[in-house]
């Protein structure tokens, strides 16, 4: 019998929040890189205003978590994670039309970056619904391998 070695792989996590901001359709999320906080010193990724850039090789999970506030209880959104403006395929979006609080939401992609390669992406308001807004207490995780 054989068996495959064993391989050890770093992690790092990074997390980043916002100042609150107003979030009409079709805007992206713009991360505070003031906020920054990681397990780790050197990271493959940046954060610029609404970019989000991975840089290869690696694979990354990207969560965000949301904190919001919206007029009514009929203002609904939709969170995508977006390439070039398009909304990835093969993703947990962030949908939600309800009266109750926001918070336990995840959007969650998952992205494997090529040796040498780069992806850029943002957060955006895919749901032509009611602006709201988008509270410090929203989150965004970088998990990188």
């Amino acid at each position: 019998m054989s068996y495959v070695p064993a391989r050890g792989v770093d992690l790092a996590i990074t997390e980043y929040t916002i100042a609150s901001q107003s979030v009409a359709y079709l805007d992206d999320i713009v991360w505070d890189q003031t906020t920054k906080r990681s397990t780790a010193s050197a990271v493959k990724h940046t954060v610029s205003g609404a970019t989000i850039t991975l840089t290869g090789g690696g694979s990354f999970w990207l969560i965000a978590s949301p904190d919001t506030t919206r007029a009514s209880s009929g203002d609904f959104f939709k969170l995508e994670f977006c390439q070039g403006g398009e909304p990835l395929p093969d993703q947990s979006p962030i949908a939600w039309n309800s009266t109750v609080a926001t918070y336990n939401l995840l959007g969650i992609v998952v992205v494997n970056v090529p040796i040498n390669g780069r992806i850029e992406l943002t957060l955006r308001n895919t749901h032509n619904g009611a602006t709201f807004t988008a509270n410090a207490a929203f989150t965004l995780q970088v998990w990188e391998v």
